[in-house]
Formats: C-alpha cells, structure tokens, sequence
C-alpha cells in the first residue's frame, strides 16, 4: 500500500512536470512563433518543433549530401538530401538540391517534380524556373522552356544565363526577331558583349536589315580591332548581298589588304571568292548596259581571284561572243562546263554560237548535250529542230519542232518552222494548220501569210 501510493505521487508529479514543460512551450509560441531556440518551421501537418539534434542532423545530411555530389556519387547525395527532407519538408534548397541531382542522374521526369516543389514553396525563385527550362529543352518541350524563361525574366530582366537561353531556343526555330529584345538586352548586362553585338549582326543579316547589320559591324571594327578583318568581310557579305557590289569590293580588298595576318586559309579563299563574285556581278550590270568591253575587264579581274567560279567563265563567254572573239568565248563556255559538266547555260551558248558561226555538227553535239541534262530544255529542242531542218534532216526537225511546241504551245517561230518543215514533207493540210495557228497569234506575220498562200495556191491547182 505504501509502495503503490509512491508509485502514483510519482506518477503524478511527471505528469505535472510534462504539462508544465508543454504549457511553457505554447506560451513561447504564442508570444514568438517565428523565433525559437530549438528550429520550428510550417509543415504541411501545421507548426513542427525541430530540437538541437535535429538541425544538426540536418546540416550532418545536407554537408554529406554536398560531398557526395562533389565526388559524383550521385545516389548518395540524393539519399542524403531525402533524409534532410525527412525533417525539413518545406525548405525550397532541399527541393532544389535533389532536382540538381536528379538533373544529373537523367530522371527528368523527378526532376520537374522536385523543381516544381521548390516554387509550390517559393513562386519567386529564379533558379528554379531556369532549371525547369533547361530540362524543358532538353525534353525539346520548347513552349514551356518559353514559358518558364519568360517567368525567370519577368524576375530579373538582366538574369544572364535565361537571356542566352531563350536567344538559343528562338535561334533553333529562325525566328531571329523576336530575339532581336533579347540580344540587345544581352548586350547592355553582358561583361564581353561583343560577341553578342556580332550575333546582333549576323540576325540583323539573315532578316535583311543590311544596314543597321553593317552599322553594328563597323562599330566592331572600331571596338574589337583584334577582329577587323572579319568584320571588314561580314560588311562586305552585307553590302553584296544588298547588290551593292561597289562597295562590297572595297570591303573585300580591304580586308585581302592584310592577308598576310590571316592564318584560316578557308576564310581567305571564301574572301578572295566573294569578291570575284561581286567583281562578276559588277561586270554583268555593264554587259546589260550595253558596254562589252568594261564587261570582259571586270569578269578578267574576277578571274584573278577565283578562276574556278564556272559563271564567271560563262559570262566571259557571253561578252566574248558579243564582241565576235568566237575563238576566246567557245574556250570559256568549255572550261564552264569542265568545272561543272552540268551547266546548262554554258553548253547552250556554245551550241548557240556554233549553229550561228555554220559549225553544225558541233553544234548539234551540244544541243544533245543539253537534252541529256535537261530533256525539256526549250531552247536546245528548237535548236536542234531547227538545225536538223537546214540540214535536210526533214523527220527529225519535226519530230523535235513537234516537241518544242508540246514544252512552249505558243511559240510562234517554232510553230512556223514546223509548218515549213510538214509543207517540204508535202503534208499540206498539216502544214496549213501550223500557219493559221501562227497568224492567229501573230497577224503580221508575212512569211507564214506568204506560205499560207502558196500552198492554197498549190492544191488549187
């Protein structure tokens, strides 16, 4: 009796104790509930009471977790970092720290889910937002890295890192004007931005806005010095394709001016090509012009710093043969179909001067060498009936007069040549059509009037 009576005045006294230390506890809460010796932070389940050896463990877990990770020992870190979860729940670093491992793992599916448990807890945290964006991208979920880019830039306009993403993501569908904000935005927070500033450049060049492209180049030549001669030749790109090939020369002679520093020998060939083209297409303007002479000039000197470009060679050709060098104009149209065995062009113009220069049998060689490029060539298929047609050549020149109509239905020397060709077959009916087909498409057209006309006058007889 005397034992059980002790046993329940200790039993009591305990249990006063322990209501004593709880009510202790909720008035310290009560007075500061954000303060507190021992760790107290919200979890789902309401306010959690975290002791002494609880944060140490937790700090224990998350320094083991950080050294796991250092050494790439990817399972130990995230098993550190879930056991640091176990007592804070609802601390965002946690989150975040186990979506990095998970990133580098390759568990995207996890990881979205923990950096999407980091911004469940804090909505404003920018880092969050970019990883979700790189795992985005790498998924190729383009519309949601958008998304969460433009969440992270809505945080921090200047935020470097989302900035050279989202041009990457934009670079990747062409669409280089809606990155143009960015680039320049880029620009103003970057610590090199010249590189920026030639990517700025190069978009301002593709969209063909030529020449806030060569403002943006020469403020380079004159910032980034080390790197003149290739702005020097991106101006010189921009100028060219514009067609202003004046100008376009001056920047690549410039720029061949200073060769000797050029150590990329591709880039002093592309250079050095270039500027032949952009001699070649001054050259043309001047032969459609009607100057001949300071046609060949110019496509001579483009052939001094690329005489492999084959339109070169057949524009030479084209001028030569104006000016009757036959000799000269035939070589060039050759070399242009050496260095390219399928330029139309030029075996066409040689075929061409050929059958007017009486070389008929050359002539007719080349016109079968364009057929077997193009079957369908118009040109050669007339040429060809035609010449078979001078040479007596009478079902051949209407076999391919015949199909020179079926390319060009309305072609009215074709169709008069193949009226010709039936009326010395004796095919009169046929060949009256043929005429009246020409007349009714050209009135003033005296020869086949003529043969209309002597026909009719033939079969009335």
């Amino acid at each position: 009796m005397y034992l059980l009576e002790i046993n329940l005045q200790s039993t009591a006294l305990g249990i006063v104790m322990i209501v004593g230390v709880g009510i202790i506890v909720i008035l310290i809460l009560m007075k500061n509930p954000k303060e507190n010796q021992t760790g107290l932070f919200e979890g789902r389940g309401g306010v959690k009471v975290v002791s002494k050896e609880e944060t140490a463990s937790f700090m224990d877990y998350i320094n083991q977790g950080n050294t796991a990770l250092s050494l790439f020992d990817y399972d130990k870190a995230l098993e550190n970092y879930q056991a640091a979860l176990k007592i804070k729940s609802s601390d965002p670093s946690v989150h975040f720290k186990i979506g990095r491992v998970f990133t580098q793992k390759e568990d995207y599916k996890n990881a979205i889910s923990a950096f999407r448990n980091v911004l469940n807890l804090n909505p404003d945290m920018l880092e969050a937002h970019f990883e979700l964006a790189r795992l985005f991208q790498v998924q190729k979920n383009f519309d949601m890295a958008h998304q969460e880019l433009d969440h992270a830039l809505h945080l921090k306009p200047e935020h470097e890192d989302s900035l050279k993403m989202k041009i990457k993501l934009l670079e990747q569908t062409q669409d280089y004007r809606q990155a143009l904000p960015y680039m320049r935005q880029l620009i103003e927070v970057a610590n090199s931005p010249t590189r920026y500033q030639a990517m700025l450049a190069d978009y301002l060049t593709r969209l063909g806005e030529y020449e806030a492209a060569i403002s943006e180049y020469t403020s380079l030549i004159e910032t980034d010095f080390g790197n003149r001669l290739e702005y020097q030749g991106k101006v010189g790109q921009a100028y060219f394709d514009q067609g202003e090939y004046g100008l376009s020369i001056d920047y690549f002679k410039m720029v061949l001016q200073e060769q000797n520093f050029i150590q990329d020998q591709e880039y002093l060939l592309h250079i050095k090509s270039q500027l032949a083209a952009a001699i070649c297409n001054e050259g043309v303007k001047h032969f459609q012009a009607g100057d001949s002479t300071t046609a060949i000039s110019h496509y001579q000197e483009a052939l001094l710093y690329d005489n492999t470009n084959p339109d070169i060679h057949y524009n030479l050709g084209k001028a030569l043969a104006r000016t009757h060098d036959v000799p000269k104009a035939l070589q060039h149209f050759e070399t242009a179909m050496t260095l390219n065995p399928h330029d139309v062009g030029s075996c066409y113009e040689m075929a061409l001067l050929q059958d007017e220069k009486g070389m008929m049998a050359e002539a007719q060689t080349n016109y079968e060498r364009v057929l077997s490029i193009d079957s369908r060539h118009f040109d050669a298929v007339f040429g060809l009936g035609t010449l078979h047609g001078l040479q007596g050549n009478i079902d051949q020149a209407i076999h391919y007069l015949t199909l020179a109509i079926s390319i060009n239905p309305e072609d009215v020397d074709a169709i008069y040549n193949l009226g010709v060709a039936l009326e010395r077959k004796k095919d009169f009916n046929k060949a009256i059509k043929m005429y009246k087909k020409v007349l009714s498409l050209d009135t003033l057209h005296e020869k086949a009037r003529s043969n209309l006309a002597h026909i009719q006058q033939v079969k009335n007889q």
